[in-house]
């Protein structure tokens, strides 16, 4: 069991930190429906066919050596690590490596950090920074262009994974129906992108032009196109990891979430609840009789805050949920609202100088979570998403940036408690059906909404006991009035 977990924890750190690639590359493979694989599974899998071999004992050397190098928003990294954190992740490989128990023990809840254990690694950062030098942007020139969708001769992307070695791979599958959509889709996203900074450009569609998101939307919107956006949930796939055994044809989704510590106390245990690090983002879907497309707004590991085009097919261990959804005049805000998000967090990268930091603006301006929180914040929604990690003080370049910010809270500090209805709505499955994957978090899932309902229970009571002497007292005053009649 225990050179089990010593693979496990290899395997995973080798896959989610080195990022080496062998020659081996499968291009469009097919990939099984069946069940994910949990690691401890992969674990299994490969005793049987590497115990004992150089090349397990390779992959052990390898993720040693890889971690003291990788850079803090790689994609073992989606929340910030301090160089310090870093190291003692390092130690901990190495130990659990040589079959430490409590190096196992502290693995099994990678990485479990909290969001103020972030928050300090985020200003340590931020306190090294320097100050940004005075000079004015130079103005975009001012661009004219039509809308050019459907776009012509352009190719679609492909499913290319590259081989980690024992069968490991790594990489993005494409949806093969989503992935029709993808040209049209990438050039509405660059269109938008664009629109959302500039102030001189316009982009025409039909003979009339416009210089905004929100505009181009409403013209396809009275061409006769849909336009719908909607709030999407789901575990972050930071490894993109399959498995393909010996003999099969097919490869199977490795389950591999990043685990976080809520600090929320599980009702009836000596615990705190953790949960997987969750992916947010807004999803403008647009359909019509000239232009088709899907495109994704969030703020990714690349430090940009902005549309993208969405092909990907999600593997089942990332769950799936629509938590809101905005049709007609709603969709056209949270465009605008969107443009907006991009505009000021670029100029709040600028101002603050975040280029200049060794993990970029990624974190300091918070993650996908934030991005979309604010964007529903602009429009007056009240947040439901865990965790936001934004520091305060790079969102107070800008007054308006900052009073928007701070109508969601800020779950790097200390002070914050998140209430239980924030993580039950961060999680991408529904109490009662979580996988069979997750044992611990559907358990913890089931008591913390229980515990919720309770307390909502207990509100609702203590209202209606406040609100009833006051009818009692109007009832009594209406008998009083004409009984003096």
């Amino acid at each position: 069991m225990r050179s089990l977990k010593n693979l496990t924890y290899s395997l995973l750190l080798l896959a989610l930190l080195s990022g080496a690639a062998c020659a081996q590359e499968l291009q469009n493979p097919p990939i099984s429906d069946e069940r994910p694989l949990l690691l401890s599974e992969l674990a299994a899998e490969l005793q049987q066919q590497a115990a004992g071999t150089p090349q397990l004992q390779a992959v052990a050397a390898q993720v040693a050596g890889a971690i003291q190098s990788i850079p803090s928003q790689g994609a073992a990294a989606p929340i910030v690590l301090s160089g310090q954190q870093r190291q003692q992740l390092a130690g901990l490989v190495q130990a659990a490596i040589q079959g430490d128990p409590a190096a196992l023990a502290a693995l099994d809840r990678f990485p479990g950090v909290d969001m103020p254990t972030v928050g300090k690694a985020l200003q340590a950062e931020l306190a090294q920074l320097p100050p940004a030098q005075d000079s004015a942007a130079p103005r975009p020139a001012s661009v004219v262009e039509q809308l050019g969708i459907p776009v012509a001769n352009q190719t679609a992307p492909t499913t290319t994974l590259k081989h980690l070695g024992l069968g490991i791979f790594r990489g993005d599958v494409y949806d093969a129906e989503k992935v029709k959509l993808y040209p049209d889709s990438k050039r509405l996203a660059e269109v938008l992108n664009r629109l959302s900074l500039n102030g001189t450009g316009w982009v025409g569609y039909k003979g009339r032009y416009v210089r905004s998101p929100r505009g181009l939307l409403e013209l396809l919107a009275a061409d006769g196109h849909s336009v719908e956006a909607y709030d999407h949930r789901s575990i972050a796939n930071f490894s993109g990891l399959y498995y393909k055994a010996p003999g099969s044809a097919e490869l199977r989704s490795v389950a591999a979430p990043v685990w976080l510590d809520t600090r929320v106390a599980v009702p009836g245990k000596d615990r705190t609840m953790l949960v997987p690090a969750t992916h947010s983002e807004m999803i403008f879907s647009i359909r019509g009789p000239v232009v088709n497309a899907d495109v994704a707004f969030f703020l990714a590991i690349d430090h940009k805050t902005s549309f993208r085009p969405t092909a990907w097919k999600r593997p089942s261990w990332t769950g799936s949920k629509k938590l809101r959804r905005f049709k007609g005049r709603e969709a056209l805000r949270a465009a605008s609202a969107a443009a907006w998000v991009r505009r000021e967090l670029t100029e709040a990268s600028a101002e603050n100088n975040l280029a200049a930091l060794q993990s970029g603006p990624y974190g300091q301006l918070g993650v996908c979570n934030d991005a979309t929180a604010l964007v529903e914040a602009r429009m007056g929604v009240e947040a439901t998403h865990w965790p936001l990690v934004r520091q305060r003080n790079v969102m107070a370049s800008d007054d308006e940036l900052l009073k928007v910010s701070d109508r969601i809270p800020y779950d790097t500090d200390a002070a914050t408690t998140p209430g239980l209805e924030r993580v039950i709505h961060s999680i991408p499955f529904e109490p009662g059906q979580v996988p069979d994957l997750y044992p611990r978090l559907a358990e913890d899932l089931d008591l913390v909404a229980a515990q919720l309902k309770r307390e909502q229970a207990t509100v609702r009571a203590k209202r209606q006991q406040q609100e009833l002497p006051s009818e009692m007292q109007l009832g009594l005053e209406d008998r009083i009035l004409q009984s003096n009649r």
